[in-house]
């Protein structure tokens, strides 16, 4: 948890990083879930993760299927180079790694939501950070804003701890050789 998201306004704006002696947190959280459209960021962003973890996965392997069944001389070439003492069950924790790097960037991606998604019902979890962030007319609440980041980060820490095991086996599994 930051230490800045449980202090009040006036200690986060001039405090330094260590604790709070007046503890806001309840407020604070309370604020960013009223104000901040936290739920609707957090139904939109997994609206937007969950189809596409599901889908790269599955498009990449039905193209590689396809391009591994090419009868193109070239492709077959490269097929089988790029094939060499690498087979698909092996690949499963390395597969898995990559299924969590990309749902990390796509979770906290900004500027594709900015530019394409319109209005506060479709706002994603770093647009409604960025949204309640800038709407303060009296300066940046600082307090607020590290609660929301501690709410926007709280999903995929969640994923991560269970998925933790399967994620450091696909980060050995792809470094071991042989």
């Amino acid at each position: 948890m930051s230490a800045i998201a449980v202090r009040t306004r006036g200690v986060a704006r001039y405090g330094g990083l260590n604790w709070p002696k007046h503890w806001s947190a309840g407020a604070n959280y309370h604020t960013v879930i009223d104000k901040g459209s936290y739920f609707t960021g957090l139904r939109n962003s997994a609206l937007l993760a969950v189809p596409t973890i599901l889908a790269v996965p599955l498009l990449g392997s039905m193209a590689a299927w396809a391009y591994a069944r090419s009868d193109s001389r070239t492709l077959r070439f490269a097929y089988y180079t790029s094939a060499l003492s690498i087979l698909l069950p092996v690949l499963t924790p390395v597969l898995f790694t990559g299924a969590v790097m990309l749902i990390i960037s796509v979770w906290n991606d900004f500027y594709f939501a900015l530019f394409l998604l319109r209005g506060t019902e479709s706002a994603t979890l770093p647009l409604t950070l960025y949204s309640f962030a800038s709407s303060s007319t009296h300066g940046v609440s600082w307090n607020l804003v590290f609660a929301h980041v501690v709410l926007t980060s709280l999903p995929l820490v969640l994923v991560h701890l269970v998925l933790q095991r399967r994620v450091l086996a696909g980060l050995t599994e792809g470094g071991v050789t042989g």
